[in-house]
């Protein structure tokens, strides 16, 4: 029995996955950075600031793990055309949903705490949001396998 031909990818899909591999490539970089390299990555930041991120107990950095690497191989998953893109931005949403509660329920140093941050936050939580719904409608459509 022959199997149905798949759809052809749309261009979209590769304007929406080049796009947002670069986006989550900037938490991946800011992540490594933190940790692969501490003391020139963070010393943008005053002793306060660097305290703050290099305080973070083993699980909340596993949390910015699976935020970063989970976003980022969603949108690789995407350009491969694959249907596990959602699992694996669920994964990067359940990272970026507890970091956001941390971050909103302790105490962030000045230097963080600013508008700036406070809208940069909004603009990840949309383009993550927008990536599902990208996804999910890849994948109704047949084009993600």
């Amino acid at each position: 029995m022959a199997s149905a031909a798949k759809p052809r990818a749309p261009w979209h899909l590769w304007v929406v996955g080049l796009l947002t591999l670069l986006f989550n490539f900037g938490g991946v970089a800011d992540y490594v950075g933190t940790h692969a390299f501490p003391d020139t990555y963070l010393a943008q930041f005053d002793a306060e600031t660097r305290a703050y991120f290099l305080g973070f107990p083993a699980w909340q950095v596993a949390f910015w793990a699976f935020g970063v690497w989970g976003s980022f191989v969603a949108s690789i998953l995407v350009l491969a055309r694959s249907r596990y893109a959602f699992h694996s931005l669920l994964v990067g949403l359940l990272g970026l949903a507890v970091m956001t509660l941390v971050q909103y329920t302790s105490t962030m140093p000045a230097s963080i705490d600013t508008p700036g941050v406070h809208i940069f936050n909004a603009v990840i939580w949309a383009v993550q949001l927008l990536l599902l719904w990208y996804i999910v409608r890849q994948s109704t459509a047949g084009v993600l396998r």
